[in-house]
């Protein structure tokens, strides 16, 4: 590795700025004692006596408060602006926490329903009424949203299992044979032992807009757009655009991590995402056996990488 003193005309060297993620290349253009020249303008810097010029910091005029570091080795100015962008995404990462735990806070006091909110509601209910008419196609999460919320819907407007099977089991066999109400049957024996209590409009409202239904409730006032988290993930990839990595393998593992942080804070509970399941085995003490993963188009790309990983 080169030091700064052993550089020689058309050798390159690297600038960055402190704590920034990108870097130039320069070519020495002129040696002249204790100074190397770069670029048409004329800049220069000292030549360091320093076996790793990354080691090296100038302030380059008395009026230019910034500081930039200076490498010999293309590997070292790498690894320096990889540091600074772990850096960035810890950064980013704690502002979607905190954004996410406004949202929740905004949901759930939002959510939290008096029972007069379900009186008539079976009958009222626009979303429900929607469903009724048969105007939900397959595939759109009928089972881990809709089942869920109108069970809590039904409960709390106080009909017992029977009088809820009545309602939606002829609406089944008409319109959704690829549903039973024993799907429907889970989520009711739940609302009824009050394990699930939140009638979750704001859920609701992203399935409508997901799968181009019309919106029936009021957006809950206050909450951001967490399509607005999310774009963090476009930011990552524009961090990444700044070539200075070689392998894009290791930016979609690295955004994998990003974003299975934050949907662990979201913290609305597996159920309620309804991205995955853990299967124990009774016959080896319920040890966890296996995770399902609900289908998303992400998936593969990320699945495959899974043999780099050893847990």
């Amino acid at each position: 590795m080169k030091t700064f003193s052993q550089l020689t005309v058309g050798d390159r060297f690297f600038e960055v700025y402190k704590n920034k993620i990108t870097y130039q290349t320069l070519e020495v253009s002129k040696v002249d004692g204790s100074d190397i020249y770069y670029g048409y303008a004329g800049g220069k810097i000292p030549r360091f006596n320093k076996a790793r010029g990354e080691n090296a910091e100038w302030t380059r005029y008395p009026s230019d408060k910034r500081t930039y570091f200076y490498f010999t080795e293309e590997s070292e100015v790498r690894r320096y602006c990889k540091a600074q962008m772990m850096k960035e995404l810890n950064s980013l990462i704690e502002s979607a926490k905190k954004k996410i735990e406004k949202e929740k806070q905004i949901v759930l006091s939002n959510n939290i329903k008096p029972k007069e909110y379900f009186k008539n509601w079976s009958k009222e209910d626009k979303l429900f009424k929607y469903f009724c008419e048969g105007k939900v196609p397959e595939n759109q999460r009928k089972n881990d949203i809709l089942f869920k919320n109108f069970a809590i819907a039904l409960v709390n407007e106080g009909k017992n299992i029977n009088e809820i099977q009545s309602l939606i089991e002829p609406i089944l066999k008409k319109y959704y044979q690829d549903k039973t109400f024993s799907e429907f049957k889970g989520w009711v024996e739940r609302a009824m032992k009050n394990e699930l209590d939140n009638y979750n409009i704001f859920e609701l409202n992203q399935w409508s807009r997901n799968f181009n239904h019309p919106v029936f409730y009021e957006d809950i006032k206050g909450v951001e757009d967490v399509g607005e988290i999310m774009g963090i993930k476009q930011l990552w990839y524009n961090l990444w655009d700044c070539n200075i990595v070689e392998q894009d393998i290791w930016r979609d593992l690295c955004l994998y991590n990003l974003i299975g942080t934050i949907i662990d804070e979201k913290e609305l509970d597996d159920l309620k995402l309804g991205w995955a399941v853990i299967v124990t085995e009774s016959g080896l003490d319920n040890q966890e056996i296996a995770i399902i993963f609900c289908p998303r188009p992400e998936w593969p790309k990320m699945f495959k990488f899974f043999p780099l990983l050893k847990f």
